[in-house]
């Protein structure tokens, strides 16, 4: 493996570690937690778990966690407005 490529590989393997873990922040429209969901949707943890259940928003499960793209919550937020 070249230089280059070893650098490409882990930014890669970098990428989907964040994304896994659920970051604090979007990384390209990645996963996020029920907390980041809440802070976009502006609101509470029980009301994401609720419309979750009710598939009122989009979720994904990724192994055993529950995610949520932003972009598909941000698409419901300008739906509601």
């Amino acid at each position: 493996m070249t230089p280059n490529e070893l650098d490409q590989f882990a930014e890669r393997v970098a990428e989907i570690v964040v994304a896994r873990m659920g970051s604090s922040r979007p990384i390209e429209d990645g996963y996020i937690d029920k907390h980041e969901a809440a802070k976009i949707l502006g609101a509470s943890i029980p009301s994401i778990e609720r419309w979750t259940a009710s598939g009122e928003i989009p979720s994904h499960k990724i192994g055993g966690l529950r995610r949520y793209r932003a972009s598909e919550l941000l698409k419901r937020k300008g739906g509601a407005a």
